[in-house]
């Protein structure tokens, strides 16, 4: 991320040409690997001299601030459905959401919150689940710079994913919806068929994020 620092206009000829500039300003927020536009108005006097040449030059200072992403797991969350996994005797955070009826639902997506304690948590985006009784479409999303390496999802009538063994699971590469390699992505989706009756929901993902 960065900030400008200064906005400096050298006009010789300030009688005659009036130099502005708008949309930019001293301490605006250069969003990480964004911009900011802005415009410059030019205005010619009335006394301005016909034929004559009028310069000027504008210098804009921008400062870094380098800092680097705090990279872990995150899962999706949604107030009055997010049951926590610690609750139910795993020994690992996040959360089974449901039952969930048809429906469009807007999910929370909390990384680093150990304990599924969203207060030692980081909002690093949302999710968003529709669902039509037979086939739900879940995407993620993420906020400004922050990215995502891989997701794992589960959606289905159980409270839980199962691996191999039929066991209950907590371990997001035993969900059975992968994308194992991304490449620092800010969405993902997934288009889930053949389901029926209530759902459950446990999104998780590898997660980087600025704080």
């Amino acid at each position: 991320m960065g900030t400008i620092t200064d906005i400096v206009i050298t006009n010789d000829h300030p009688d005659e040409l009036t130099v502005t500039t708008t949309g930019i300003y001293v301490g605006q927020p250069i969003p990480q690997s964004g911009e900011v536009t802005g415009a410059v108005h030019v205005h010619l006097e009335q006394p301005a001299a016909q034929g004559t040449c009028y310069t000027f030059s504008i210098s804009i200072t921008s400062e870094c601030i380098c800092e680097e992403p705090t990279c872990g797991t995150a899962y999706g969350y949604i107030p009055g459905y997010a049951t926590c996994f610690l609750s139910l005797g795993f020994d690992k955070w996040g959360w089974t959401n449901g039952p969930l009826g048809p429906g469009t639902y807007e999910f929370q997506f909390w990384g680093g919150a150990a304990d599924c304690d969203l207060s030692k948590g980081t909002l690093v985006g949302w999710l968003t689940v529709n669902y039509d009784g037979s086939t739900a479409v879940v995407t993620y999303h993420m906020y400004d710079d922050n990215y995502m390496t891989a997701t794992h999802l589960y959606v289905g009538s159980e409270r839980m994913p199962r691996d191999k063994k039929g066991n209950e699971t907590t371990s997001p590469g035993q969900y059975p919806y992968v994308h194992g390699s991304l490449s620092n992505a800010s969405t993902d989706t997934y288009t889930v068929t053949g389901l029926s009756g209530s759902i459950y929901v446990v999104a998780h993902a590898l997660t980087c994020w600025y704080e």
